[in-house]
């Protein structure tokens, strides 16, 4: 039995969180040089690693890619109290990479995660990054009172004169390719991804894609959605940067709310521009470890990676 199979038949028995999920990586990664590392005892899993690479020249490497935010390592609740043993298992883990000919590696852990500091040790390097997230939004009206004076004044404005409706993956993407062109941005997903993943994740009842349209049925803002048991996770957003701003992008976070809210979840927003807090979302810290060197195209990709998000 492959690494592969064996970890598929270990998120058919636990839960784990929507990112590292067999299907999920299975879609996302598609086609790609992909694999998982896993440390067992006993014929048991205790630790597993999901990454996927990329190669420049003859260095193969790993790096954070547009539709999976966060990574990183699972291990089970017993390893973590153990705090030597971790440690151990993460130097295995960083042995069985370099055995697998990956030069460099550099991954995002999930927010409020620790286990990226059990890499700290010989040539691994920790580097912070944040994420805003909203977590008790039980009580709407008080979520509402936290927005700053302006975002609820662009509500009560727009609120009757914009429709706010579910939309299809292919218009969402060619929405999203053109604001994107506006900003003279490059999209950094494919349109095969988003189908992939949309089709997958609607087996299993945990995506939405949404959208603010004006009276004429213009999309002017859109949002696309995944959620797992503990978060709604903003995947991807965009609006008209040519369209007068007149609480589109306000009215579309509202919704976002409105949705993590009716099925009991926190809303990560997997973005660090400081305009979050408008809405009342707090600052949560992420981990990246990185080890190796990573080729300058794979810095290039990255940098961009980090400007996520137009809204």
């Amino acid at each position: 039995m492959t690494n592969k199979e064996k970890y598929k038949q270990l998120c058919e028995q636990i839960e784990l969180p929507l990112f590292m999920q067999y299907w999920w990586l299975e879609g996302v990664y598609a086609g790609t040089d992909w694999d998982i590392i896993l440390i067992e005892q006993e014929g048991e899993i205790q630790a597993a690693l999901p990454y996927q690479t990329d190669k420049w020249l003859w260095r193969r490497y790993v790096h954070p890619i547009e539709m999976v935010p966060y990574g990183g390592l699972w291990v089970k609740p017993e390893l973590r109290e153990d705090k030597e043993a971790l440690k151990r298992c993460c130097n295995d883990i960083k042995t069985l990479l370099q055995e697998a000919k990956v030069g460099a590696y550099s991954q995002r852990f999930f927010p409020d995660e620790d286990l990226a500091l059990a890499f700290v040790e010989n040539d691994s390097k920790i580097g912070a990054r944040r994420t805003y997230i909203l977590k008790d939004i039980e009580d709407l009206d008080k979520v509402i009172e936290e927005f700053s004076r302006n975002k609820r004044k662009k509500l009560e404005k727009q609120t009757l004169t914009y429709k706010v409706e579910d939309i299809e993956p292919e218009e969402f993407y060619y929405f999203h390719v053109a604001t994107c062109r506006q900003k003279n941005r490059r999209m950094r997903y494919t349109r095969e991804m988003l189908l992939v993943i949309y089709e997958k994740a609607k087996e299993r009842d945990c995506c939405r894609i949404v959208g603010v349209r004006d009276a004429h049925g213009e999309l002017l803002a859109a949002a696309l959605l995944v959620w797992d048991n503990k978060s709604t996770y903003v995947l991807a957003n965009t609006f008209d940067h040519d369209h007068p701003s007149g609480g589109a992008r306000e009215l579309l976070t509202l919704e976002e709310i409105k949705h993590a809210r009716n099925i009991h979840t926190q809303l990560d927003f997997t973005c660090s521009q400081d305009y979050l807090k408008n809405y009342g979302a707090k600052r949560h810290p992420l981990f990246i470890v990185r080890f190796g060197s990573l080729p300058l195209r794979a810095v290039g990709r990255l940098l961009t990676l980090f400007e996520r998000h137009a809204i």
